[in-house]
């Protein structure tokens, strides 16, 4: 395994988590690779003032266990998602994870900011 660089990790214990992710004037979407906990399921939903965007359901991966730095997480081609924000000014984008889960813990590698 590698370190892995760029990872945001949603919850705790079993627990969900709810970060804020401030992007740039510009943004024309977000993108990312994301997992569920190992043996699990999860939905995570994004949102900007109050608004739903998307709400994905990421695969289980067995390298999502433990903790950082999650050296034995593989991502594939499969477990990458964009979110389309188009942020004409500075935005704040909620993510958390929603009920229809059985674990609400997710893994986020490589977000990106992506310009228009």
């Amino acid at each position: 395994g590698v370190s892995v660089k760029n990872l945001l990790k949603l919850g705790k214990s079993s627990a969900g988590g709810d970060p804020t992710l401030h992007i740039p004037a510009g943004t024309s979407k977000i993108g990312f690779y994301c997992v569920a906990w190992t043996g699990k399921t999860t939905k995570v939903k994004f949102s900007v003032n109050g608004t739903e965007i998307k709400t994905i359901s990421p695969a289980a991966n067995s390298g999502a266990t433990g903790n950082a730095p999650y050296n034995a997480l593989n991502v594939a081609a499969s477990d990458y998602y964009e979110v389309e924000v188009s942020a004409t000014a500075a935005t704040d984008v909620k993510v958390e994870t929603v009920d229809g889960g059985t674990d609400p813990r997710a893994l986020f590698v490589g977000l990106k900011a992506i310009a228009q």
